[in-house]
């Protein structure tokens, strides 16, 4: 009988023993948020995109805000939510910029927050906007023999008319010899469209231009007399320099146009 009454009582503690493991393991864990963007963190400006998400230890039917910082006060704003403990968050566009994305929640009386993710929202920066602020550097090649200028202007290029908005006159520099136009010490921008034409009526030559990076190999395009080319190096975020050329052996004027794709509006 003693016996008995024994096993009952080392059953007993054991199962008390079980129940407390069991509670002091749940309340040592901590409600998680993870957030996900795609593409390395880029967007296009004023466009609307999604985010990702999961957790851990958050209940179903939580609400998860996804928020981004403003002001120089670095204020969390909640732009966009969804009541789910993971999914989709669609989120609306933005201008220029870098940002920084949390997710936040409420779990119980405690706040929840993920660690921050750097989205980069890319738009449209003119060549003329990129030029100027080049030139502000002293980054414009108006040295020696060369006579670079950020500038807007109107030639005829076979029988119609070409708008630029900067032109380099250089002296030298016969293909396969560059000479440099502009070039950049850093860059916010991922790519390029560029038109570029002769400005030399009535005795045109073929043009060349050149991208030459810090992190990629040199990217090129060329046209022929009278004709206006294109060209569209993608960028690397590192420095560039954009170098001109052309095939007659006297003076030159190559004229351009076209915008970069950038999360800063100055392109640098």
């Amino acid at each position: 009988m003693h016996m008995r009454r024994r096993g009952i009582a080392l059953l007993l503690v054991s199962t008390f023993v079980v129940t407390v493991a069991t509670t002091s393991a749940s309340a040592v864990s901590h409600p998680m948020l993870k957030l996900f963007v795609a593409a390395g963190g880029r967007v296009n400006a004023g466009k609307g995109f999604t985010v990702t998400y999961n957790s851990s230890g958050v209940p179903s039917g939580t609400t998860v805000f996804l928020q981004h910082q403003v002001g120089t006060a670095h204020v969390w704003k909640s732009v966009a939510a969804r009541r789910a403990p993971s999914g989709v968050i669609h989120a609306p566009g933005i201008t220029i910029g870098k940002y920084l994305y949390r997710l936040f929640a409420t779990v119980g009386k405690k706040p929840v927050s993920s660690a921050a993710v750097s989205l980069y929202s890319y738009g449209s920066v003119s060549l003329l906007t990129v030029c100027n602020a080049l030139n502000n550097l002293g980054d414009v090649n108006n040295f020696g023999q060369s006579n670079a200028q950020c500038g807007s202007g109107t030639t005829q290029i076979g029988s119609g008319d070409y708008t630029y908005v900067a032109s380099d006159t250089e002296y030298g520099d016969q293909y396969p010899t560059y000479g440099w136009f502009m070039k950049a010490p850093r860059s916010t921008c991922r790519s390029a469209t560029l038109t570029f034409a002769d400005n030399d009526q009535p005795n045109g030559t073929t043009y060349y231009v050149q991208m030459i990076q810090s992190k990629t190999g040199p990217e090129s395009a060329s046209t022929p007399p009278q004709t206006i080319g294109t060209f569209k190096p993608r960028l690397d975020g590192g420095s560039w320099i954009l170098n001109i050329s052309h095939t007659d052996s006297g003076g030159y004027t190559i004229v351009m146009n076209g915008h970069f794709s950038c999360y800063s509006i100055s392109g640098i």
